[in-house]
């Protein structure tokens, strides 16, 4: 959330090497990955902790951009790339895991509300900023309910999350056009 980015980045900001922030963005996606595979052989405590450290790279990768002035539009769509493939990654494989209707159910949501977000984006040319994003509130019930094995209930709670991050971008679809 903004209110994580705003605690969180000041920190970071002062200890953080110059490194390409793609290849961050792309090593959150791969710890995602091991994340997922680290769920199918039952080790769910090391895949929390992997899932936790995908959403600390996905805030570091903004940050060293921001930083040494790499912002880039390449880099951005990269970030955000690699958003939907960590989030599909893991909600496949809780789905697999604990119930695939509940897990279709959670990823279309979840694409529903990443596709809206880029319409939003699209047709407002930089004039419709979100105040807050939902992406690290996802990413610690995922890594929470990993954790304690609730893999059905995190799956509902991160669908609710989907749902409501997609009415809220309709809702905004629908002020923007009547400004328009």
């Amino acid at each position: 959330m903004l209110t994580v980015k705003r605690f969180l980045e000041p920190k970071m900001g002062k200890v953080l090497p110059k490194i390409d922030p793609i290849k961050i963005s792309v090593l959150g996606a791969v710890s995602m990955a091991i994340a997922g595979v680290l769920l199918f052989m039952s080790h769910t405590t090391l895949s929390a902790i992997f899932v936790l450290i995908s959403g600390m790279l996905d805030v570091i990768d903004g940050t060293v951009a921001r930083k040494y002035g790499m912002v880039s539009s390449v880099g951005s769509a990269v970030d955000r790339l690699c958003d939907r493939i960590s989030d599909s990654i893991i909600v496949v494989g809780m789905g697999i895991m604990y119930s695939p209707l509940i897990g279709m159910m959670t990823v279309l949501l979840t694409l529903l509300s990443s596709y809206s977000g880029a319409i939003m984006e699209g047709l407002a040319r930089g004039r419709f900023v979100e105040k807050t994003t939902l992406r690290p509130l996802r990413i610690l019930v995922i890594a929470t309910g990993i954790f304690f094995g609730k893999g059905i209930e995190t799956l509902f709670v991160i669908s609710a999350i989907a749902l409501y991050s997609f009415l809220y971008r309709l809702y905004s679809l629908v002020i923007f056009s009547r400004r328009q």
